[in-house]
């Protein structure tokens, strides 16, 4: 899809990508859609985490959209992933303590210490409507794909013209410098005439 079309949402059909649910089960979400990082950018993870997160953040291509169509499904799932993160994350340091008060060991609560927020980063990861939406914006930022849109949503999207055959821009004409012919009724300022 043409990334204008998701950034306006205009001719954006009002049905789920990824369930088809079209008419009142589906709302417009706001959500931001990212490029896929390059693979030399997780590299530079070794070298310095700080200097990976500036790079990717430089290089990503961003749609913003205010029109994405999101049926009740997609909001379920996000709200189930995002409740269960905000419970890992607040009983995160009273069951650390509950585990430590336990074993006499302490290893549960060391165990607790460190697993809590890391289910709580991966359920919150899997909140995100880029995890539900799994949308990309291509490398030259020109188009967002689907890698499996619903054929329901396929269907209502609006035709595409065709590319291939489609001058882009205008042929120079020989012996004008390589500038493109001028219309004849065409008048032209004295400060560009020759």
């Amino acid at each position: 899809m043409p990334a204008d079309m998701v950034s306006t949402g205009y001719g954006m059909p009002a049905v789920c990508p990824r369930h088809g649910r079209a008419g009142g089960a589906t709302r417009p979400t706001k959500l931001s859609i990212y490029s896929r990082p390059p693979i030399w950018v997780y590299l530079l993870i070794l070298l310095s985490l700080l200097i990976a997160v500036i790079v990717l953040i430089a290089l990503r291509k961003t749609v913003k959209t205010s029109s994405w169509p999101a049926c009740d499904t997609c909001r379920q799932v996000r709200r189930r992933n995002l409740t269960r993160m905000w419970a890992c994350l607040i009983g995160w340091i009273p069951l650390t303590a509950l585990g430590l008060a336990v074993d006499s060991s302490g290893m549960l609560g060391i165990a607790l210490l460190f697993a809590l927020p890391l289910v709580g980063f991966v359920l919150g990861t899997l909140g995100s409507w880029g995890s539900i939406v799994k949308a990309k914006v291509t490398a030259d930022g020109g188009s967002v794909e689907l890698p499996t849109p619903h054929p329901d949503f396929v269907a209502a999207l609006p035709p595409v013209p065709p590319t291939s055959g489609w001058p882009s821009a205008p042929a120079p004409s020989i012996g004008t410098g390589g500038a493109p012919p001028r219309a004849a009724n065409v008048v032209i300022p004295p400060w560009e005439q020759n």
